[in-house]
């Protein structure tokens, strides 16, 4: 590839090649030929062994372009078509300023050739800067470094590892006033190239020499961490100027990189400040876990060192940078008149609930004298009756000025001395539960919450109002499922400035609770930031709120919050009264964190806790039942669907037994899809329809995510149309939900089913659709294997999806469901190109996985229905057999 479109260096041995490739004119394109019916080529830039680029020119648009050409004798070869496509594919979707940019692709119909049409650089690669200047100031270095992550935080934000980190692949270009714009450059034919080109050039220190360890050793899942190293290698080098196990031959260079530690740059490169040394040297520890969690934590690291640092260029990184970073990060390194606009999130002083809905009257009575009494409001459901010292507190909501809800608090000391009073000697305000002769926290004065529709007469005066009786009021409300009621009654205490923050940050928990089981993600995800904010570290209502966020988070696809809230949850120091609540944390965020595709930061997370989550799993009932939750959801990932019932069955029971029937009900819920799973569509249908009625009952909002399963049990079990008409009606329903994965999956049945009838068009809609929502690596695979199966009468279409999603699933070490499907979209797409041998070897990887996956299940019933009874299973072994002569 030529300078300036991430070509490198060739070693003597792809000479000879090269200059049977130029003499071979015939080969090459023409100046003056028209391509794609609309880029005029210029001149032939430069070329390898895989491709050629040449410049162009838009005819109609007039922009200057580099476009660049798999070689003819290549278009058969899946491997390299693979990742042609696939460069061009990441690269038209990731937007980012130090990304290049890729406009078009498509296929001339003179020869047949694919091509890629990207935006034209002017400047040259890293590796010259290198060759030429030996090494960089450390500024200078930072200030090409920095960019280069940021772009990698959006690479793998889209569950993409790039695996060919180097100097070469990074392209730095001149801008206006002499600052430098650097690009990554090369996510697929690059790391096709240099495999078949490493042993016969002997250029060592190529490809190889910035491979991580782990990808040495032939680890199946290479996981982000790999780019972490290499970044790591690429900033030694640029600050030392030299490659840290650099040698002569290929065995010497393995051994040095997978045995020998690169010598701390502050002991070679004199004035390197120790700061950078060490993160840099954290970048290549051996052992991938000892590296930093993930491409945003090693910018932060960067930024925050930086930002120490006496030299003002330094300093500054941040700002000259904030196009690059993730805005998450920005809005915690950058002063605040220079930080992004970010979306708006309704506060909670203009928000009262997340239903929408307000108290209109609250109104509280107190009894001191000693004879039992009745309240004298006639309109109370039960007229409750007041002991001595009980405080009665009373909701209505605007909608109807009859209902009412009471609850009692317990006896609380009452302060001397006068205190407003209504006409019948109600007292209204709060005063949180304390010794008498302490002082009140704070007068809220007018309770100003009166409403259309509500008689003012039945309001009472003003005072002091006991804080307890607001907490009593709202917990009792969560546990009767009165959702919005208890978001109202919490947020009465928590929007009041001067009270206990420990009390406002339980409250706004609870507020994240209740909006969480009405299905308000967006307010679960408010009032749990608040209540971070709020709470002490290390404290109770701290892991609570952060538990709830990494849940709002997960739903809403919020990727940068959850790494943020699990590096901080790894680094906290937990005492022994709060481990239970941490450990439930820890549960909640290995959830969250495998269903958004970080199966790395759960070995992580998890390593930590595993041993003492297993011991107070034993004697605590609430981290029993979240620990065997996630034991589920884990299995779930790894393809072992009758393990992940099991554990959700004894999940549902534990839930039971200790009082929360809410989560009881979410669990039935996904034993059912974990039956689905498992082809079976009748006992699914069963334990479906009696979590329905559950969560109906129970009024959460997972009933309607239900159905939506229960549509494809039908549809699968026999009853297509049956299947589509609910399906239909639960999306519909779904229509507005923030729930980005169970919308997602919606539309990606509904695409199954539809294609199942033969409505194609209609399909490869929904299809579509499902992958625009799908924002984990995970969930995309999913829905990007459907839509390959739609387009497989369009093979180039359909390869594209299929090998994307091949992709995500290897980044992601294996979905929830569906990874059958993602491999045999996979096979039939390459059989469909034309790639006879490659197919075949496809189908039989497909077949090896379902058959280990089936290995696993003990029950030799749910066995045979897990192979014979789900369609892309059969279809696997079917066209395995057939292609593979078994």
């Amino acid at each position: 590839m030529p300078a300036g479109q991430g070509g490198r260096p060739r070693a003597s041995g792809s000479k000879g090649r090269q200059m049977a490739l130029t003499q071979n004119l015939p080969l090459r394109w023409r100046r003056e030929q028209l391509i794609g019916d609309r880029y005029r080529v210029d001149r032939y830039l430069d070329g390898g062994s895989a491709g050629e680029v040449y410049s162009a020119q838009n005819v109609w648009t007039s922009r200057w372009v580099a476009v660049k050409r798999l070689l003819p004798d290549l278009q058969s070869e899946a491997n390299f078509v693979e990742r042609f496509l696939l460069e061009g594919r990441i690269g038209g979707e990731i937007e980012h300023p130090n990304i290049v940019q890729i406009l078009d692709m498509g296929r001339e119909p003179s020869d047949g050739s694919l091509f890629i049409v990207q935006e034209l650089l002017r400047g040259r690669p890293l590796r010259a800067i290198i060759t030429e200047k030996g090494k960089l100031s450390v500024p200078d270095a930072m200030d090409l470094v920095i960019p280069i992550v940021g772009a990698l935080v959006a690479v793998h934000q889209q569950g993409i590892v790039h695996r060919d980190i180097k100097p070469e692949n990074i392209f730095v270009l001149g801008a206006p006033f002499g600052q430098r714009i650097p690009k990554l450059l090369d996510f697929g034919i690059a790391k096709a190239r240099e495999d078949r080109e490493l042993t016969e050039t002997g250029d060592v220190m190529g490809t190889l020499g910035y491979a991580a360890p782990e990808q040495l050793e032939g680890c199946t899942q290479v996981d982000r961490r790999a780019d972490i190293w290499s970044i790591g290698l690429v900033l030694y080098e640029l600050l030392s100027g030299e490659h840290p196990f650099h040698a002569d031959n290929v065995s010497a260079a393995m051994y040095k990189i997978m045995h020998r530690d690169a010598r701390d740059l502050h002991d070679i490169v004199p004035g390197c400040p120790k700061g950078i040394s060490e993160i840099v040297s954290r970048t290549l520890r051996k052992n991938r876990q000892e590296r930093p969690d993930s491409m945003l934590d090693l910018l932060e690291q960067l930024l925050r060192w930086s930002r120490e640092e006496p030299d003002e260029f330094l300093r500054t990184l941040a700002i000259r940078h904030q196009l690059s970073i993730p805005s998450s990060l920005a809005q915690k390194l950058l002063p605040p008149e220079l930080q992004p606009i970010s979306r708006a999130v309704p506060s909670s002083s203009t928000t009262l609930s997340s239903s929408g809905a307000h108290v209109a009257v609250i109104t509280t009575r107190r009894r001191t004298d000693t004879k039992r009494t009745s309240t004298t409001e006639t309109q109370d459901e039960g007229a409750a009756r007041l002991y001595p010292g009980e405080v009665l507190v009373t909701l209505r909501t605007p909608e109807d000025t009859r209902r009412i809800r009471t609850f009692r608090s317990p006896a609380v000391e009452v302060r001397e001395g006068p205190k407003p009073q209504g006409a019948d000697g109600s007292v209204q305000l709060a005063q949180s539960r304390r010794p008498a002769q302490k002082e009140p926290a704070c007068d809220f004065g007018s309770l100003d919450f009166l409403d259309d529709g509500v008689d003012p007469d039945s309001a009472v005066s003003t005072g002091l109002v006991y804080l307890d009786a607001y907490a009593d009021a709202a917990t009792e409300a969560l546990a009767r499922n009165e959702f919005a009621m208890a978001c109202d009654a919490a947020n009465l205490l928590a929007d009041r400035e001067g009270m206990e923050p420990a009390l406002r940050a339980s409250m706004r928990v609870l507020q994240a609770r209740g909006s969480f089981w009405l299905g308000d993600a967006t307010g679960q995800e408010t009032h749990a930031t608040e209540a971070l904010k709020l709470a002490d570290a290390g404290s109770k209502q701290r892991f609570e709120a952060a538990a709830e966020l990494a849940c709002a988070s997960s739903i809403l696809g919020r990727l940068d919050n959850l790494l943020q809230l699990v590096d901080e949850f790894a680094k906290t120091e937990v005492s022994s009264e709060v481990l239970p609540d941490y450990l439930v944390g820890c549960c909640r965020f290995g959830i969250a964190l495998q269903r958004a595709g970080w199966p790395e930061h759960v070995e992580r997370l998890l390593g930590q806790v595993q041993e003492t989550l297993q011991l107070k799993a034993a004697s605590h009932p609430e981290v029993r039942a979240w620990s065997l939750l996630l034991g589920a959801e884990l299995a779930s990932h790894a393809g072992d669907h009758a393990h992940s019932l099991a554990l959700t069955h004894d999940a549902a029971k534990a839930f039971a037994e200790q009082g929360d029937p809410r989560w009881a009900c979410v669990c039935k819920g996904n034993a059912g899809f974990a039956m689905l799973s498992l082809g079976g569509y009748a006992e699914a249908r069963e334990e479906l329809g009696q979590a329905i009625r559950a969560a109906v009952e129970s009024r959460i909002s997972h009933a309607e995510a239900m159905r939506l399963n229960l549509g494809l049990a039908e549809a699968r079990g026999g009853e297509p149309r049956a299947g589509l008409e609910q399906l239909r009606a639960s999306v519909a329903m779904l229509g507005d939900s923030a729930d980005w994965r169970v919308r997602s999956a919606g539309h990606r049945y509904l695409a199954e089913v539809l294609l199942e009838l033969g409505f194609n068009e209609d399909a490869e809609k929904e299809a579509r659709t499902a992958v625009e929502l799908a924002a984990s690596p995970a969930l995309r695979a999913q829905a990007l294997a459907m839509l390959a199966l739609v387009q497989l009468p369009r093979p180039m279409e359909a390869f594209m999806a299929a090998s994307q999603a091949m992709g995500m699933l290897k980044s992601v070490g294996g979905v929830a469901e569906d990874e059958a499907r993602i491999r045999l979209a996979y096979a039939q797409s390459l059989d469909a190109m034309g790639h006879g041998d490659s197919a075949a070897e496809a189908y039989e990887n497909a077949r090896r996985r379902l058959l280990e996956r089936a290995a696993r299940i003990s029950d030799p019933l749910w066995r045979s229905s897990f192979l014979e009874r789900v369609r892309e299973h059969e279809q696997t072994l079917a066209l395995a057999a057939e292609r593979c002569g078994e």
